[in-house]
């Protein structure tokens, strides 16, 4: 299992703007094979910092994400809207945690 967070932070006066792009990639990404999630979180104490919060079956169902063409162009809309771009860190589960 993989986990992708994605970190952000959205310009306050394009944050609708962001949350439609995210609502079609989000239901998107949901239907492809090897998806187990997909949410998009707001900090609590900075509601224009956010993070996509991604698992994905194995490094072949997020790599053929990642080259999907929805993927490509939402992310690239949705890049508009960023102060700075988006931070992206891979987990995988550890030993202890299974």
């Amino acid at each position: 299992m993989i986990t992708v967070v994605a970190d952000f932070i959205v310009h306050r006066q394009d944050k609708q703007k962001l949350m439609e792009a995210a609502r079609e990639l989000i239901a998107q990404s949901r239907k492809e094979p090897g998806n187990v999630s997909y949410d998009l979180y707001e900090q609590i104490d900075g509601p224009c910092h956010m993070s996509f919060i991604e698992r994905w079956r194995d490094q072949a169902a997020l790599d053929q994400h990642m080259a999907s063409e929805p993927f490509n162009r939402l992310c690239a809309q949705m890049g508009n809207y960023l102060e700075q771009p988006m931070t992206i860190t891979r987990y995988r589960e550890s030993e202890a945690g299974q």
